[in-house]
Parts: C-alpha cells; sequence; structure tokens
C-alpha cells in the first residue's frame, strides 16, 4: 500500500481542507487501534513474530505499523483530545527521540543475545538502556551543541574580488 502517497495526501488535505482532518481526525485513534489490534491478532496466530522472517509477516508488520502512524498522524492534526501530547514524559522522548532511533535496535540485539528473548524481559531491558544511553547523549552531547547556536560565519568567495567576505 503506497503510503507515502497517502501521508502526502493527508498533507494536501490539511493545506487546502484543513475542517474536514479537524472533523473527522479524531477517528483516525480507531484506524491505530485497529492497526494495534491486527499485530496482536497475527502475532497471536504466530503469522507475524520476530522468528518468523516470512515475505508474509514483515509485509503484516510494516503495514500495521504504518496504519499506527497514519491513525495517530491525523489524530493529532484534528487537535481533539491532544493534551497528552504535552504531558512532560512524552516531550522529553521526543527530546531524546533520535538517539533513541539510532540505538534502540543495537540495544535490543545486545539483550538478546546475553539474556535470551524471553517474552518482554529482554525488550524491557533494552529499552531502559536505550533510554539512559539517549538521556545522557542529550545532556553532555546534543544539548550543549544546540545552547552553543549556530556561531559559525559563511565565509563568501567572490570571483570578482580575490578577498573574503563574511556574513553572519
Amino acid at each position: 500500500f503506497p503510503y507515502t502517497t497517502l501521508f502526502r495526501s493527508v498533507s494536501i488535505v490539511w493545506r487546502r481542507r484543513r475542517m474536514l482532518i479537524e472533523t473527522y481526525g479524531k477517528y483516525g485513534l480507531l484506524l491505530s487501534a485497529g492497526g494495534l489490534c491486527g499485530i496482536v491478532l497475527f502475532s497471536h496466530f504466530a503469522q507475524i513474530k520476530r522468528t518468523t522472517n516470512t515475505p508474509l509477516s514483515n509485509f503484516l508488520i510494516y503495514e500495521l505499523s504504518l496504519t499506527i502512524c497514519l491513525g495517530l498522524f491525523v489524530w493529532a492534526l484534528s487537535g481533539w483530545r491532544v493534551g497528552v501530547l504535552q504531558l512532560k514524559p512524552l516531550q522529553y522522548i521526543g527530546k531524546i527521540s533520535y538517539s533513541l532511533y539510532l540505538v534502540h535496535l543495537t540495544t535490543l540485539m545486545v539483550c538478546w543475545k546475553y539474556f535470551g528473548n524471553h517474552g518482554y524481559t529482554s525488550a524491557a531491558f533494552a529499552s531502559l538502556m536505550a533510554c539512559a544511553y539517549a538521556a545522557l547523549s542529550w545532556k553532555y552531547f546534543e544539548q550543549p551543541i544546540i545552547a552553543s547556536g549556530h556561531r559559525a560565519r559563511l565565509i563568501l568567495v567572490s570571483s570578482a574580488s580575490p578577498s573574503a567576505t563574511t556574513m553572519e
């Protein structure tokens, strides 16, 4: 299913007919719930599991995950009861999310290797490790870079004159 096209279409509707999304976007939660139910249902019947790795299971995980994302995207755009998105813990996860994205798979693989894949235990421990790493990366690496601002100067070399000029 062409989800890229679907997300673009939602963006176009948002720009041209915003009232449609503001009116009906709250039903995006139902779309997300349907995708989540699909993942739970298929994983219960052993169609999609991490160890299966078949074209069908990969397709189902991908499509159902994108369905969940699309539903949340439309719901957030609707503005309907989105106050939960302003909770401090969710805002903090948003701050550290890039580092989380970079290390989550590595921490999961390490936990599977050393602790085995025993239900949710390895995943929970991997999540804690990834969050700890991302929090430290934010505090000691990313935040200082952002706080320093963009003090770099752009040097333009003019072909008409041999001297360089600087712009702030």
